[in-house]
């Protein structure tokens, strides 16, 4: 039988460290709001290596997920062997690598399979958007909104770039903003009926932007 504190701990958000004496501690426990990574000891996770700033990344929770972003570091931040662009949403499995694309670091979230039933896929070969197992319905504005938001999932996408995605013209604030608000309220009522009511896969960021979960 498991006691309260493993419970606990099997419920939490984590990063963990992919080498042994490379990071202390070797796993984090994610309960608070931010944490930064870096060779700094004042960090939350203190990584040893050459490559690494002395604050290099930046965790921050979003609701019950958490955004990785790189700080400024000299070396850059990379996401499954990808350089970081911008905020990703972090999902399980996730490596993380600090300076170099080789991974350091795994983000690990017990919490994977309860969030997959409210996931987004494609079917390539049919054109076709699930939730889950159920076909997503969608007019052709919406389709291009989210295959856009579905290539970049886990991405911030600007509004000048989902609008560029679903009329194929420059957003103009002053002629497209109605229409950019009805196109995209209309995308997160159709995702969340198909969901289930309560769930919203698509994450608003003020002023920044829009941005579907990995």
């Amino acid at each position: 039988m498991s006691t309260p504190f493993e419970f606990e701990y099997q419920a939490v958000s984590r990063v963990e460290a992919l080498r042994e004496g490379v990071a202390r501690p070797g796993e984090l426990l994610l309960v608070d709001e931010v944490y930064v990574i870096g060779r700094s000891r004042h960090c939350h996770m203190v990584v040893k290596h050459p490559l690494v700033s002395r604050q290099h990344a930046r965790l921050e929770r979003d609701g019950d997920r958490y955004v990785l972003l790189d700080i400024g570091s000299a070396n850059g931040t990379f996401v499954n062997s990808q350089p970081l662009a911008g905020a990703h949403t972090l999902c399980h499995g996730d490596t993380i690598g600090l300076g170099e694309a080789a991974p350091l670091l795994r983000f690990v979230d017990p919490d994977s399979t309860v969030r997959s039933a409210g996931r987004v896929s494609l079917n390539a070969a049919a054109g076709v958007f699930m939730i889950g197992t159920t076909p997503i319905q969608l007019p052709p504005v919406q389709f291009h909104l989210l295959l856009h938001l579905y290539e970049h999932r886990g991405e911030i996408c600007s509004r000048a770039a989902c609008a560029q995605a679903m009329w194929g013209h420059s957003y103009d604030p002053a002629i497209d903003a109605g229409a950019f608000d009805q196109a995209i309220s209309s995308l997160r009522r159709i995702l969340r009926a198909a969901a289930g009511a309560s769930t919203d896969p698509i994450d608003v960021y003020r002023g920044r932007g829009y941005s579907l979960r990995a």
